[in-house]
């Protein structure tokens, strides 16, 4: 199967392949510490069974404030940012 590639933004991606859905994030050209310029590419912060769940994890790391949630709370903080990924690749 080849794999499908879903945008969540600039900074982040999933590929989904018959195994896994695979979060990336985006990871721009920097100097080294031997000098040397790195390249642009796309490094793997974990793999997941859902597309679902990755869009929770950017979610939670993308701006939901710590504290304590009600359950209901909670799950409505992680919508409405996945909502704001989702409208951000929109444009």
């Amino acid at each position: 199967m080849e794999p499908v590639i879903v945008s969540l933004g600039e900074r982040h991606r999933v590929v989904i392949d018959n195994l896994n859905h695979t979060l990336q994030e985006f990871r721009p050209a920097r100097k080294l510490a031997n000098g040397k310029m790195s390249k642009d590419h796309w490094e793997a912060l974990g793999y997941y069974d859902t597309l679902g769940a990755t869009i929770r994890r950017v979610s939670r790391q993308e701006g939901i404030e710590p504290g304590e949630y009600t359950a209901l709370e909670y799950a409505n903080a992680v919508y409405e940012k996945a909502s704001e990924l989702c409208k951000g690749v929109q444009g």
